[in-house]
Parts: C-alpha cells; structure tokens; sequence
C-alpha cells in the first residue's frame, strides 16, 4: 500500500441495521409477491407479475448493495469518506483538528444526526446530509453510537464511524503536524476545560 493512501475499517451494522436491511430487502418483498399471487383482485397478469417480481427484486438489491458502499480512506492530504449514495473529499487542512473527538452518541445525544436533509437513514446506519439538535450541518457515515466528530473551518461538522476512531483521529492527526496529541486530548500547553 502506497504510504500516501491509509484505509481505515468502518464499524460493521449494528444488529438493528441488519434487521431492517433483511426484513426490506427479503422478507418484504417475498410478502408482496405472495400476496399478489394469492388475492386473485391484485394479481396482475402473468407479464405484470413478472415485471413486478423484477422491481421489487432490483428495489431490494440496491438498498442492499449501497448499504455495502461504506469507506473512509486518507489519501495524501485529503479525507476521503464514502456513505451509501454520498460521498466527501475533504483537506485535511479543513478539519479544527484540536477540536476533533471522539464521541459516543449514546452519551452525547446533541451529536445524533436529527434530521435529514439528503442522506439515508436506518436503524443504526445513518449516511449523507443531516443536521444535528443544534441544527449544525452534518456529514455522516454512523454506523456505530462511538464516532469521531470532526469541526471543520466551514462550520459544519462531519460523524464517521470508523471502526478504531483512535486510529483515525492519530492519523489525521500526523498529516496534519499535531501528532503529539492522544485521542481527544487538549494540546500540551492548553489547560484542559
């Protein structure tokens, strides 16, 4: 691997995202199929069932395919994160890398993607455009409550959900020249707040 490219494993779906993926992907579309082969007054005829068969069939496989695309990798001085449908290439130089954390959503609820503006949500996968309580602008790409957030110089802010948050933030961290610091941690000659 080339020294200017580091990959970084994105947290795996929680157990509740894997649910809902299978329950819309396979047992949902499995239903409405039965369903319409079952109730003679939905049951289109045979070319309309079939086409029906092949949307439904392609529906779920797309939700099931982008769930899949999910990647966060540093190349050269650029962040480079990948969500479902979404994607964002950020300088380094962008990120307030000392105001950058590591935050566990379940404590720190104001930091949840609230409401969505152009991403995909569900059940513990969250990817796109969002804002937070604060309405703050969001990037995510949540798929576990320990995500880094990072401030950038614009003022909106970016979740990622990589699957060592401490390896990322260390990383940035390093391209960035502030590489002395631990995880989450004030600068040496800042008093802590």
């Amino acid at each position: 691997m080339n020294d200017a490219v580091k990959e970084f494993a994105v947290a795996p779906l929680g157990k509740s995202a894997r649910v809902f993926l299978a329950f819309f992907t396979l047992v949902m579309p499995l239903m409405i199929l039965v369903a319409m082969a079952a109730f003679p007054e939905f049951r289109p005829p045979p070319v309309g069932f079939a086409l029906a068969g092949l949307v439904i069939v392609s529906v779920a496989g797309l939700l099931l395919a982008v769930s899949t695309r999910r990647s966060i990798r540093i190349d050269g001085e650029v962040l480079e994160i990948r969500a479902t449908f979404y994607s964002r290439r950020l300088a380094l130089s962008s990120i307030d890398v000392d105001a950058t954390r590591i935050v566990d959503l379940r404590e720190h609820p104001e930091n949840r993607p609230l409401l969505k503006t152009n991403g995909y949500a569900v059940p513990g996968l969250a990817a796109g455009n969002f804002r937070d309580r604060g309405r703050n602008k969001l990037f995510c790409l949540v798929t576990a409550p320990r995500v880094l957030r990072m401030p950038l110089n614009d003022g909106s802010l970016v979740l990622a959900s990589p699957a060592h948050p401490e390896r990322l933030l260390d990383a940035i961290r390093k391209r960035t020249g502030r590489a002395e610091q631990g995880p989450g941690l004030p600068r040496r000659n800042e008093r802590p707040r």
